[in-house]
């Protein structure tokens, strides 16, 4: 109803996609095979740009179908993405995150690259 509630909603937002976007990067790296990094973060990157020029133009049709809480529709669905995100990240098999320490992990080096020549 106002700016200022508008800046209370935003904080909390905003850390809840911060802290999914992070999550998700340091995903893709420790997931990705030795020598792809650069490959991988540019379509990430790519991909990121798409989905944030396509959630603009979701926004700004939910915002102009209803002039009276477009705003409020806005705020919920963009609460409702970012908590649906995170929770995804529970299912992030227990391997791909054993290799938090920067030190490879050859078993799942070989098992990517396994999975790699099987699909190329």
């Amino acid at each position: 109803h106002s700016a200022n509630e508008a800046l209370l909603v935003a904080m909390p937002v905003g850390a809840m996609g911060g802290i999914a976007v992070a999550s998700l990067s340091d995903l893709t790296m420790r997931s990705c095979p030795p020598g792809l990094q650069g490959a991988l973060m540019m379509l990430v990157e790519g991909a990121n740009l798409l989905s944030t020029r396509g959630s603009d133009l979701i926004g700004a049709k939910i915002f102009a179908a209803d002039t009276a809480n477009g705003f409020t529709y806005c705020v919920l669905s963009t609460v409702v993405v970012y908590s649906l995100i995170l929770p995804v990240l529970v299912l992030v098999p227990k391997d791909v995150m054993a290799t938090s320490d920067g030190e490879p992990n050859p078993e799942l080096e070989e098992r990517m690259l396994a999975e790699i020549a099987a699909i190329a």
